[in-house]
């Protein structure tokens, strides 16, 4: 048994993207990553081992970083390795 603890709309948007290329569900698209959701679901994901849906979460953190900063989202539940690859895509004159 797990126990994961998340909020019932990160939950419903990671059963959206497990499913999205079954059969039952070949119509639906694959859902958004958006500022206010992507720090929940980096999280849960890299909890839940889905290391591609955690890299495109990071791809998105660094090409949308403005928009998630100004977010009311709590970036303290960032794990020490996660931070560091989202880091690591900026350089200087980015920043």
């Amino acid at each position: 048994d797990i126990s994961v603890h998340c909020d019932v709309h990160i939950f419903n948007w990671l059963i959206k993207y497990v499913k999205r290329n079954t059969k039952e569900n070949k119509d639906c698209e694959m859902p958004t990553l958006e500022p206010g959701n992507v720090i929940s679901i980096l999280i849960s994901s890299e909890f839940l081992k889905m290391d591609s849906l955690v890299e495109q979460c990071i791809q998105y953190c660094h090409k949308n970083m403005n928009a998630i900063v100004a977010t009311p989202c709590n970036m303290n539940c960032i794990n020490a390795n996660l931070l560091t690859r989202i880091a690591d895509l900026f350089t200087h004159k980015k920043v």
